[in-house]
């Protein structure tokens, strides 16, 4: 969050910077409706340079992610900084089951990249069809995501699908995208739009109110002292019923 920021805060700065130079060129121009054109556009302009840099930080934290993990690990600085960027722990090993920065850090750039898109005065005129588009995006990452895991062409020399590849990222963020539009359509024409009672009640939003409980307890539940299955002993569909 605090890299957001940081992101943001620059991303305004050099808005900021170009809206100046802009009102200075239309002062000596003297032109009311240039004036008022520019600062229109110039309104525009902090969305769209926030949408391109976080999406260009997303694509840079997933290509990044397997090098440190493995030929460019950081293992000069200490194992109380390099956590930050590996998740190695004291562990002397980068360790998956750590929210570091990489990867994790860019699912956070993805979510302002959307959050600046869906907040933008154009995409609150047309939600339905902005979270339509999200979907197709989605679809299309997962497709693509997939295809490529299946290629024959490798950027690195150690492929580690589950934990560091940018093809695994590319497939958790076309979900998230997917989901998203899910959860809009449920909200606005599904179930939860039907009247009081049952009817009008959302799942998706109660587990939004209550995902800090839920996730304590999910993992209490599936790893820790309280698991209702045996550890490495189930298949798929047992462990989806659970």
């Amino acid at each position: 969050m605090i890299l957001m920021a940081l992101l943001y805060g620059l991303v305004l700065r050099t808005a900021a910077g170009e809206t100046t130079n802009a009102g200075e060129g239309n002062s000596r121009a003297s032109s009311s409706a240039a004036g008022s054109s520019a600062t229109s556009s110039s309104a525009n302009a902090p969305v769209a340079a926030l949408v391109i840099a976080a999406v260009a930080t997303v694509v840079a934290i997933a290509l990044l992610t397997p090098p440190l993990y493995t030929t460019w690990r950081p293992t000069w600085l200490p194992w109380e900084i390099e956590s930050y960027v590996d998740g190695c722990h004291n562990l002397g090993a980068p360790q998956p089951w750590l929210f570091c920065m990489f990867p994790w850090s860019g699912f956070a750039f993805a979510g302002l990249a959307a959050g600046a898109i869906l907040f933008s005065d154009r995409a609150r005129a047309r939600t339905a069809q902005t979270l339509a588009w999200f979907a197709a995006i989605g679809a299309a990452a997962i497709l693509i995501a997939r295809q490529l895991d299946h290629s024959s062409l490798q950027l690195y020399s150690t492929y580690d699908y589950w934990h560091t590849s940018p093809n695994f990222f590319m497939m958790r963020v076309g979900m998230l995208l997917l989901i998203a539009f899910l959860v809009y359509a449920w909200c606005r024409w599904g179930l939860a739009t039907r009247g009081a009672g049952i009817w009008g009640f959302s799942p998706l939003i109660q587990l939004g109110q209550a995902s800090l409980l839920v996730y304590w307890v999910h993992i209490e539940f599936v790893y820790g002292r309280f698991s209702i299955l045996p550890k490495r002993a189930v298949g798929i569909a047992t462990a989806s019923r659970a």
